[in-house]
């Protein structure tokens, strides 16, 4: 009876342990999210701006090439994005504009609209779930779980990293400079709706400029598996309370 009594002792002790380090690791993860928030502007702008239309320009690089394209964009998370680009290629204009509206989705191209496939639908969830989770505002709601992932280096800036996990969705590592709390690179597991294989993607932020008090980053370079993928710069930002639902319309 001593032994069973000696070791749920200790097993409880060990359960006592490690719900104070989760608690610690959350609360350490927290004030490094608290300091981002402040960096880009505060509470109450993040809060009240939870929308955003952009336009930019922008190369990406897929089978040897290297395409350059145009974008208009409106974002409005965590369900709904659209998102047109234009392009030259090869002396032929080409047109797309993508759309997803919570449970739907539509791809339109040269002037035929088709329903997103069940995975371009998921891979538009995911990045739509990425999108709102670098916006730090959703993070404080308690369905996030955040944790701290320690220091590296982005490019020459010391920067501090916080998992974010979410209840069926993939996890997404976020990492702030260290001195001055913004977002210098977000980590995630991505899928290739080409390949179908999922990658390693990796989005890095910087030429951080003020919008209405805000600091949001003008140039964005992601990688897949090491490998040079998107490179996006945002030449007009305009954040929003909220758009018109029926920008998110079928095409």
């Amino acid at each position: 009876m001593r032994t069973i009594v000696c070791g749920t002792f200790v097993l409880g002790l060990l359960l006592t342990a490690g719900l104070r380090l989760q608690a610690d690791d959350q609360a350490d993860a927290k004030k490094i999210i608290d300091k981002a928030i402040k960096a880009e502007g505060g509470d109450e702008k993040l809060a009240k701006y939870k929308a955003a239309t952009s336009k930019g320009k922008g190369t990406i690089h897929i089978g040897g090439n290297d395409i350059e394209f145009t974008f208009d964009a409106a974002v409005q998370p965590p369900k709904q994005s659209r998102r047109h680009f234009e392009a030259d290629v090869g002396g032929t204009k080409f047109e797309r504009t993508i759309v997803f509206n919570g449970d739907k989705g539509w791809i339109s191209m040269m002037g035929n609209t088709d329903e997103l496939s069940p995975d371009q639908l998921a891979a538009e969830r995911e990045d739509m779930h990425a999108t709102w989770v670098a916006t730090l505002e959703p993070l404080k709601d308690p369905s996030f779980k955040l944790a701290p992932l320690g220091e590296i280096k982005v490019g020459d800036r010391p920067a501090v990293g916080v998992k974010v996990s979410q209840k069926d969705h993939k996890d997404v590592n976020l990492y702030f400079d260290k001195d001055s709390g913004l977002l210098l690179k977000l980590q995630r597991r991505a899928k290739d709706t080409m390949s179908g294989q999922e990658v390693d993607q990796e989005t890095f932020y910087s030429d951080y400029k003020a919008e209405n008090g805000m600091m949001r980053a003008r140039k964005q370079k992601t990688k897949r598996d090491g490998n040079d993928f998107l490179d996006l710069e945002i030449t007009e930002f305009k954040p929003a309370e909220r758009l018109d639902d029926s920008l998110f319309a079928k095409p």
